[in-house]
């Protein structure tokens, strides 16, 4: 291995200062860890902060970003290490993010100062204030030399000295009109003159009366109500699927069925809706009741693996064997339009160019998620609540698991979602 080689990055901190946005990273290769504070845009800064990524004991950052052609946008991801086990979230970012950890990744270079070089900011210093009183004193300058002009204007143009036939002009006894030479002069005399002569009377004028007949009643076109108020949607089946189209939302839950399995099912179709479920194979085996139960209830399942192993530690040989069994077991044990299994969400959102590989091969589509309330691990119900109300859920495809403070948490999750006149969706 090159001495240069970056051997594992980690986050630190991540902020927003009065100039922009950045995160602090320690940078392990064979030498000495070493400290870097990275510039980055707002939106990567948000779609980061949405993941709660400091909650955890450690964080290491991906040094790799994916383009998705069918959203446009690049993905990258980050791992949320504690002491049993890490979990893989990924998030959207922007090409300038993109670019800058491929500058990391090949070049060995960095876009910012070591974390001890960099400068503090120095506040901005005061701007020297303006007197109140200066602009108003400029306009009443301008306004007299006006009226002066004016004044000297109106005095040269009268051929017999200053308001010499004013009074005649005004008077109401005299001829109505005006010399030309005066309406030339001054353009405000008919005016005047219009305010002061008597209008002519008009004739009386019998009303007329005419009857209005009242439009005809409207009937508005009645709508047809949806047989629910969810959608299944396709799951992309060349790219990962990490999020709905705005206005919709999605809810998945895994490492099922359970004992909650069929008081999660019950909840759902209370408030008419849906959710996708993603098995586990020895799960299944356990309590396949709990699986058929989901299936003949309208919800979509999905594989999510034999033993919730991670499986870019395994073969392909093994992952495959692994995809297989699941399948075959929740086709065998449900039946119903949601049985054939398509959909497959890797344990920890653990996967490579391998893994992907065989979930291909297998006919699955990968599905993955952009909201994370970390239910699994939550101390409360209003916990896992707040999350949601933290980031817009538009577009959301939340992965939550079958806990029984999930369970408690659920009715008020989906009256807030609702609130937000969201629709609900599935997959296949």
């Amino acid at each position: 291995m090159e001495t240069k080689t970056v051997q594992m990055i980690e986050l630190s901190s991540i902020e927003q200062t009065r100039t922009g946005f950045q995160m602090e990273v320690i940078i392990t290769r064979i030498q000495e860890p070493a400290r870097y504070v990275i510039a980055i845009d707002e939106f990567t800064y948000n779609e980061i902060i949405a993941l709660h990524p400091l909650a955890a004991s450690r964080v290491r950052m991906s040094l790799y970003a994916k383009w998705d052609p069918f959203r446009n946008r690049h993905y990258s991801s980050l791992i949320k290490m504690d002491e049993r086990f890490g979990e893989t979230l990924y998030f959207a970012c922007s090409e300038s993010y993109a670019m800058q950890l491929e500058q990391m990744r090949l070049s060995d270079s960095f876009p910012e100062k070591a974390a001890s070089e960099v400068e503090e900011i120095q506040p901005p210093q005061p701007k020297p204030r303006k007197r109140k009183w200066a602009p108003f004193v400029g306009k009443a300058a301008l306004r007299l030399a006006m009226v002066v002009c004016l004044f000297f204007l109106f005095a040269s143009r009268t051929e017999n000295g200053l308001f010499s036939n004013h009074a005649d002009a005004l008077s109401p006894d005299s001829d109505d009109t005006v010399s030309a030479n005066a309406a030339q002069s001054f353009p405000f005399v008919d005016e005047l003159l219009i305010r002061t002569t008597p209008r002519p009377v008009l004739p009386a004028v019998e009303p007329v009366v005419v009857e209005v007949t009242p439009p005809a009643e409207t009937v508005e076109p009645k709508t047809e109500v949806a047989a629910h108020s969810y959608e299944v949607l396709e799951a992309d089946a060349e790219e990962y699927t990490y999020s709905v189209p705005k206005g919709y939302v999605a809810l998945t839950f895994d490492d099922g069925p359970s004992e909650y399995t069929e008081q999660i099912v019950d909840i759902l179709k209370e408030h008419d809706i849906a959710a996708t479920f993603l098995f586990v194979g020895l799960n299944v085996k356990h309590d396949p009741e709990a699986a058929a139960y989901a299936v003949d209830n309208g919800m979509a399942v999905g594989n999510h693996s034999w033993a919730h192993n991670d499986f870019t530690a395994s073969t392909a040989e093994e992952n495959a064997d692994s995809i297989a069994r699941v399948n075959e077991l929740i086709e065998s044990e449900a039946e119903g339009e949601n049985t054939v299994v398509s959909l497959f969400r890797p344990p920890y959102g653990a996967i490579n160019d391998e893994v992907e590989a065989v979930a291909k091969q297998e006919r699955m589509k990968v599905l993955m998620w952009n909201r994370d309330p970390v239910d699994w691990k939550a101390k409360t119900e209003k916990q896992i609540l707040s999350y949601f109300k933290q980031k817009s859920p538009s577009g959301g495809i939340y992965v939550m698991h079958e806990k029984k403070l999930t369970v408690e948490a659920l009715p008020e999750i989906i009256q807030y979602l609702k609130s937000k006149k969201l629709k609900f969706a599935i997959f296949k």
